[in-house]
């Protein structure tokens, strides 16, 4: 599984958890996703991701809507591009 494959689960998972205001699955989540984008360097993507985990961790779920926003732009711009491109492996 590539790393948009992969994410497009863990986004769906953190959509979710956003959803039900799950402070420590939306930490977790974005943790794991800011750590997968730091390793390919994808600091568009990284950067919304530790906002989402250190709001998660204080317990501010209810800030973190831009960042949400943020993530999610990021993350369709990095899969249109994988589309146009090839298959990101």
């Amino acid at each position: 599984m590539d790393f948009i494959e992969d994410k497009k689960k863990d986004m769906a998972d953190l959509s979710d958890a956003l959803a039900q205001g799950n402070a420590e699955l939306i930490s977790r989540l974005a943790h794991k996703i800011k750590g997968s984008a730091m390793n390919l360097r994808l600091d568009s993507l990284a950067r919304p991701a530790v906002n989402i985990e250190k709001a998660a961790k204080e317990g501010k779920v209810s800030q973190i809507a831009g960042d949400w926003d943020d993530l999610n732009r990021e993350f369709e711009a990095l899969s249109e591009m994988r589309k146009k491109h090839g298959s990101g492996h």
